[in-house]
């Protein structure tokens, strides 16, 4: 499922993943953290996620739901507080319960990774993966809407990287093949940038102000 964002989208993402790193100043893990830059980085990869998911589901949950759902994207407390799939489609014909995990389509990056711990927590609340694909500032990103978490069962387990954190892991060109198309990934990171200019003139619009604390109020007391 392919979507087309905008300088806003990435805006939003911004402010949301600064007000996570807030949130969590004195809470993330000295384990986890990759340093500032990374930090950044993770955090806003990781909040698009979450935008570009809530705009392709958004038919498949009621307004209700959706106020409920909303509050997941952002606590003062902190995401830690919240044990659940990200996004419950009540809406949907089969209830579907997603977590959304995020590629950023990095070359240096040969596996699509999901932290093993976090799915084994999920089990029994989770019914698959939303998983999206996009380089940073991207104009374009590819949305998996639902790979099953039965098969991320089957995925080889081993640590990735210097965190050590153990993962489910999947060889990109393979995962790509199974659940979209074998040139995808390539195809995306030949697709056109946003000018890093259009999106600080979006993190600075009023209307894009009040749109993310429409998303996420409980920020406005970080931000005020």
């Amino acid at each position: 499922m392919q979507i087309e964002l905008t300088p806003d989208d990435w805006a939003i993402g911004a402010m949301i993943g600064h007000a996570r790193r807030l949130s969590n100043e004195n809470k993330r893990n000295k384990s986890r953290d990759r340093g500032n830059a990374k930090n950044i980085h993770v955090d806003l990869m990781g909040s698009m996620g979450e935008i570009i998911a809530f705009k392709a589901f958004q038919r498949y949950v009621s307004e209700e739901s959706m106020k409920s759902q909303m509050k997941n994207l952002f606590g003062v407390a902190g995401g830690s507080l919240f044990t659940g799939a990200d996004f419950y489609l009540d809406l949907h014909p089969k209830k579907l319960r997603l977590d959304v995990k995020t590629y950023d389509c990095d070359p240096s990056k040969q596996f699509f990774a999901i932290n093993a711990k976090k799915h084994n927590r999920l089990k029994g609340k989770c019914d698959g993966y939303s998983c999206l694909l996009i380089p940073k500032y991207n104009k374009t990103a590819f949305l998996i809407p639902n790979v099953p978490c039965s098969d991320v069962d089957s995925w080889q387990l081993k640590s990735l990287g210097k965190y050590g954190d153990p993962s489910f892991n999947m060889p990109i060109s393979k995962f790509v093949e199974k659940y979209a198309r074998k040139s995808i990934v390539n195809d995306i990171r030949r697709s056109e940038f946003f000018d890093r200019d259009l999106i600080k003139v979006s993190l600075k619009s009023p209307t894009v102000k009040d749109k993310f604390f429409s998303i996420c109020p409980e920020a406005k007391v970080l931000f005020s």
